[in-house]
């Protein structure tokens, strides 16, 4: 499988502190990668960042090439992780298996096919935060607006929207106070 394109480039000194302690006992190379998955898994680590080559991170680490080697592999078994040799190895959330097909029946729905993976919108990365002319609208409209306009977004009182402004020192229709009674 071809690994999916790295958004993000993981040094070895970068991957050993972010690793901390790893080896509590036990091969080290499974432990390796229970650190990498858990990482993963806990969002430490994002999907699709490139973590470093074997040979790398066996030097920053203190191990051989083998146990990265077969960490790695593991990884990959496991589905946290994508290698191309030549293009590294990226770190993924595993993809859940598709469910078993049923046969519709009753008022049961057909089965719908699973969406090819180019129509599948990666949410895995974070959104960019909102451009700041998106924000003008709101504050033109709370300037214009008393606090008590629900338009303003300052209160949740029914009341009429506002509307055109009213010259200073004329309460526009929207914000008159209701007439009193005379008796």
């Amino acid at each position: 499988m071809t690994p999916p394109p790295a958004h993000r480039h993981l040094s070895a000194a970068s991957t050993t502190r972010l690793l901390g302690i790893w080896h509590a006992g036990g091969p080290a190379y499974a432990a390796l990668a229970d650190a990498l998955r858990q990482c993963v898994l806990t969002g430490s680590l994002a999907p699709n960042t490139r973590l470093p080559s074997e040979r790398a991170l066996a030097a920053a680490l203190g191990v051989s090439r083998a146990t990265t080697t077969a960490a790695y592999r593991r990884l990959r078994d496991a589905g946290f992780a994508v290698s191309r040799t030549g293009s590294g190895t990226v770190a993924v959330l595993p993809r859940p298996a598709t469910p078993p097909a049923r046969e519709p029946g009753g008022d049961a729905p057909a089965a719908v096919p699973a969406p090819h993976p180019d129509d599948v919108v990666d949410l895995s990365q974070a959104t960019p935060a909102a451009p700041p002319s998106s924000t003008t609208p709101s504050r033109a409209r709370s300037k214009r607006c008393p606090p008590t306009c629900p338009e303003a977004g300052t209160s949740r009182t029914a009341s009429p929207p506002c509307g055109p402004r009213s010259p200073p020192g004329t309460p526009s229709a929207a914000h008159r106070p209701p007439p009193t009674r005379s008796s």
